[in-house]
């Protein structure tokens, strides 16, 4: 074996070994000094500084500098994951058509996990969500408001779901579309009542467990965004990219 690739493994084995310990780890853990961490994982100094690189990169890891310096673990975050692959749809040009029709089949599946979810925290944080939502309801409609219900309302049924690939994927769908449509479908303030008011009722049947009443509420209150944006951008406009 050359140096070259026993080099390549030897940085790949403490990558891998130290990446596993911070994934054990609470967020913010301290995972010790340079010198703790080389001897721990039996590299040199350089190649330590080269998987220390790539984890950070990877937003696994922190580098403090100075007293109370050191390298502290950082919990993976959905948010920045789903932003990132966001972008890469913007510069792969992705259209609103792509990003509507995945988003409708990928939320018919949370939905139906979300209704028979046994998670009862979350059960909790959904009967919130919909007093706060009624209560939005009761008074002059917010576009921003509306729109990070939108957001909270898609994140609370996925965590309910309990599947972690479908969480990340209507994470990235969202993330990207809705920020780019938001003043498109809901400038309308009456619009904006009956939206609300769907998705109301999509968290109700939820909330009682009724799979199948949730499908079809969902179903229709992603049928009405759709029928309105084309209504509004025309079928052509559905095929532009949305940045």
């Amino acid at each position: 074996m050359s140096n070259d690739n026993r080099n390549g493994s030897v940085m790949r084995r403490a990558e891998q070994s130290l990446r596993s310990s911070i994934l054990a780890c609470p967020d913010g853990a301290f995972l010790g000094s340079e010198l703790q961490l080389i001897e721990s994982l039996g590299v040199s100094r350089p190649t330590f500084r080269q998987v220390a690189k790539l984890l950070e990169r990877d937003h696994l890891l922190e580098i403090r500098r100075g007293v109370g310096g050191g390298y502290y673990a950082r919990n993976p975050n959905i948010a920045a994951v789903a932003h990132a692959a966001a972008v890469l749809l913007q510069y792969e040009k992705a259209t609103l058509r792509h990003a509507t029709l995945a988003a409708v089949q990928l939320s018919r599946e949370v939905v139906r996990l979300a209704a028979l979810s046994d998670n009862e925290q979350a059960r909790e944080q959904l009967r919130q969500f919909i007093v706060s939502d009624r209560r939005g309801q009761e008074q002059n409609g917010d576009l921003s408001v509306f729109t990070q219900a939108e957001l909270a309302f898609i994140e609370l049924l996925s965590e309910m779901a309990g599947n972690p690939v479908l969480k990340l994927l209507i994470s990235i769908l969202y993330n990207f579309a809705t920020p780019a449509v938001a003043e498109v479908i809901f400038a309308d303030a009456e619009y904006m009542r009956s939206s609300r008011q769907t998705r109301i009722q999509t968290a109700e049947a939820v909330l009682v467990g009724d799979a199948e009443l949730a499908m079809l509420m969902f179903r229709r209150h992603m049928d009405s965004q759709y029928a309105r944006l084309k209504s509004l951008r025309g079928d052509e406009g559905l095929d532009v990219p949305l940045f």
